[in-house]
């Protein structure tokens, strides 16, 4: 009977969430074993390659990531929660810096196009939920969801506030505090244009 394994898929992805801190995107898999103390053969028996390896670490951050958004989205006021989940993406990044790193291992269209099979199919619809609740959130707020006014929304909970705290991540800087009001203004901002569609 064949012993078992002393390490989940769960317990090498904290490794290589780990290893993506100290070493960035160049991380090898010999970065991984040795954050964790195991043989790279015991990483490839649970993801059969590197690619697979981070792109699993990057679906699971995505995943842990839109679990807030996931919270804020069930707020009474829909333009209070469009506003906070704009807020949520720079706190998020502050105080779970590597998940925020590893999620910048991959864009999405790519790993959908182009990583390795297995991921693609989850990577393809792993936004599908979350603008789902976006759509949700823009037709409480508006009345209606129309092309113009999901395109702010989008900037405003995703392309400025990733926008803002990216050159944090990539110079491995703090992400200051007051980068939470630039955003919720900024943020506020944005949402009040499609009031004039």
């Amino acid at each position: 009977m064949a012993r078992p394994s002393k390490y989940t898929a769960d317990d090498i992805l904290d490794g290589a969430l780990n290893a993506v801190a100290l070493h960035g995107p160049q991380t090898s898999v010999a970065d991984v074993s040795s954050a964790i103390g195991v043989t790279t053969g015991s990483v490839y028996h649970r993801f059969g390659s590197r690619d697979e390896l981070f792109a699993r670490l990057w679906l699971r951050s995505v995943r842990r990531f839109q679990a807030g958004l996931f919270e804020l989205a069930e707020q009474e006021d829909a333009g209070l929660a469009l506003i906070d989940s704009a807020v949520h993406v720079v706190r998020y990044c502050r105080h779970h810096r590597e998940e925020a790193l590893a999620m910048t291992l991959w864009r999405q269209p790519v790993l959908a196009a182009r990583g390795p099979r297995s991921i693609r199919e989850e990577a393809r619809h792993i936004n599908d939920d979350y603008h789902a609740a976006l759509r949700e959130l823009v037709v409480r707020r508006y009345g209606r969801a129309t092309a113009h006014r999901m395109e702010l929304t989008l900037t405003a909970c995703q392309t400025m506030p990733y926008g803002l705290v990216r050159p944090h991540l990539a110079e491995g800087t703090e992400i200051p505090c007051w980068l939470d009001d630039v955003v919720r203004t900024a943020a506020g901002a944005i949402v009040g244009l499609g009031d004039e569609d």
